[in-house]
């Protein structure tokens, strides 16, 4: 092409032009046509509105204004087998040690432990014992709440009515083809819910009687403190 050295500090090039060995830019390289580097070059900065890396690319650190398109996966430097995937569409894994721990599949479920769902609950993992920790130095103890309103949204207070179930624990079995109730512990409103804390509240617990095929309520506590057998 044509160079043309115009001062101190400028140097036209019309053309293309190859630097076979380094190329050093202490301030900003700007590319209209694009830029194509043969050998090896350290850029201060480099500014453009679309780019292409067929290589490696490092750096301390990068500043992206739009969005960063990965194929496959996010690796932790120097710990390879630890990573953040995207394995399918719609679809988010979590991996240490080259083994999968934690996804969010297209349904918005978080799965721990299991790589497909098993229902269409919210939340499943997979484990034969774990722990809830209540840590601080209070009278404070360990809570696991179960948390029920009429709204349409969890931020929106709107007022349960008699008979709505507030939660529920259920303990599911496995009968070769399908996983169904064994006995269920159920929280049922009973009566009309006042102002500030009245909620009266039934808890009855249900249990599955061989060749039944569905539970019975066998036991329930009342909100007034009597307790029903069967």
């Amino acid at each position: 092409g044509t160079l043309t050295y115009e001062d101190v500090t400028n140097i036209d090039v019309v053309g293309v032009s190859t630097f076979a060995g380094r190329m050093n830019v202490n301030s900003s390289l700007l590319a209209n046509e694009g830029i194509k580097v043969i050998g090896v070059s350290t850029l201060a900065a480099v500014t453009g509105t679309t780019g292409t890396f067929s290589g490696a690319v490092s750096g301390s650190t990068g500043t992206f204004s739009g969005d960063v398109d990965i194929a496959d996966k996010i690796v932790h430097t120097g710990d390879t087998n630890t990573a953040i995937r995207f394995p399918a569409a719609d679809t988010i894994t979590f991996e240490t040690g080259g083994s999968e721990r934690l996804r969010i599949d297209s349904s918005g479920r978080l799965l721990y432990g299991v790589n497909a769902s098993i229902s269409g609950v919210g939340f499943q993992f997979v484990n034969t014992y774990n722990q809830f920790y209540g840590v601080g130095d209070n009278a404070a103890g360990t809570s696991l709440d179960l948390v029920k309103t009429r709204a349409t949204t969890a931020s929106t207070n709107t007022v349960l009515q008699d008979g709505d179930v507030i939660g529920e624990i259920k303990f599911k079995g496995s009968t070769s083809d399908q996983y169904v109730n064994g006995a269920v512990i159920k929280a049922i409103v009973n009566g009309t819910p006042g102002s500030g804390n009245d909620l009266p509240t039934d808890l009855a617990f249900r249990i599955m009687p061989d060749g039944v095929g569905s539970t019975n309520e066998a036991l329930r506590i009342a909100s007034d403190g009597k307790v029903g057998i069967n």
